[in-house]
């Protein structure tokens, strides 16, 4: 194949500067590439919609579908996000659409809203959709656009691609401020949205911006875990693991950190290692250790801030990983690297692990 020759990003500039073709790219699409994937699913759309298609076809609609649910691929989901709403892809990959998309969101529309919070949201994504679109939210009291301008206040970096959180500020014109996320969360709190609950959760436990309350932050992260939320279910662990906020609850607290590691949530991973490490809970084993640690390292998302992280763990990450690096047996670390490797593919292939990317997943389209 063309592709084998060279690398995927020279593919995509070739085909940029007019001198690649979309046979290169869909090369690096059937080694597996996520990103030439979506590109290639792009095109096809454009290619119906440019031949007369008001909608894309059956056929490219389930194999959107079909990626989706692999990748799980923040590309995908926004044009999947697009057909329910208003038909088509055009509001994600052809700029020319969005006039039509604002209308409806001028006309109050919550699911056109929804949709051009959610495009908004990702920077790097979008076709230049205003984050104006997700205060229009906010002042109609839709929690999910709530979400979505808190965690861009907030900005923490594992919410982002590619350090974005750093450029937020210049490319959607949001300010980065704690007390306005915040404000927000504690809004959408007050209607149950799970991300609300998990963030306020952690910050209430580590004393963040908001009063340090254990009895309050397990409440939150009880409300939140019992909607699946793979951060509730960590910080609730965690505080059950500690005692905070209430007795402590050690086999009910490693329950809900395993279901959360298994959801890729890291802070649940190097917790699991911490323990293996220090026998604390359960039997000391280095490589069940390594194995979290092996398996933390695969989490395409990084780790909350240390000062919103380290307050919370048994122990900082760093120290965590440290631990791991120092074992310093060949066949542990081997075998551990073979048992990551194995639950990683078991995970992906029940469909726990990867997770949908943050900020689509924090506020599904409204209908």
């Amino acid at each position: 194949m063309v592709a084998a020759q060279g690398f995927y990003d020279d593919a995509v500039y070739r085909l940029a500067a007019g001198r690649g073709s979309w046979q290169e790219l869909d090369a690096w699409a059937d080694k597996g590439y996520g990103d030439a994937i979506a590109k290639g699913l792009s095109h096809r759309i454009a290619s119906e919609f440019r031949a007369g298609a008001t909608a894309p076809s059956a056929e490219t609609r389930q194999v959107l579908e079909q990626a989706s649910a692999i990748l799980r691929n923040r590309s995908i989901s926004a044009l999947l996000a697009a057909l329910p709403i208003i038909g088509s892809t055009h509001a994600y990959w052809d700029g020319d659409a969005l006039p039509a998309l604002l209308e409806r969101v001028r006309a109050g529309d919550r699911a056109a809203i929804s949709l051009a919070c959610r495009l908004a949201a990702l920077p790097g994504e979008t076709m230049g959709t205003p984050i104006d679109t997700c205060r229009t939210g906010v002042r109609l009291g839709m929690a999910d656009a709530m979400v979505a301008l808190a965690i861009l206040h907030h900005r923490r970096p594992d919410d982002f691609d590619n350090g974005f959180e750093k450029k937020a500020a210049e490319t959607l014109k949001v300010s980065q401020s704690r007390a306005e996320a915040i404000t927000l969360y504690r809004t959408a709190v007050a209607q149950g949205h799970p991300v609300a609950l998990a963030r306020l959760a952690h910050l209430t436990a580590i004393g963040g911006g908001v009063s340090k309350d254990d009895v309050e932050a397990r409440r939150l992260a009880t409300l939140a875990a019992e909607q699946g939320s793979a951060e509730g279910r960590t910080v609730l662990g965690l505080l059950l693991l500690q005692g905070r906020g209430g007795a402590p609850e050690p086999e009910r607290a490693r329950a809900l950190l395993i279901q959360a590691a298994r959801s890729g949530n890291r802070m649940a991973q190097l917790t699991l290692a911490t323990l293996s490490l220090h026998g604390q809970g359960a039997p000391l084993d280095f490589t069940d250790a390594l194995t979290w640690v092996h398996l933390a390292a695969t989490s395409q998302r990084g780790d909350p801030p240390r000062a919103e992280a380290d307050r919370l763990l048994l122990e900082p990450m760093e120290r965590t990983r440290s631990h791991a690096a120092f074992i310093g047996n060949v066949a542990i670390d081997l075998d551990a690297r073979i048992r990551a490797a194995q639950l990683r593919k078991e995970l992906a292939d029940s469909g726990e692990w990867p997770l949908v990317d943050p900020i689509p997943a924090a506020f599904p389209p409204q209908r």
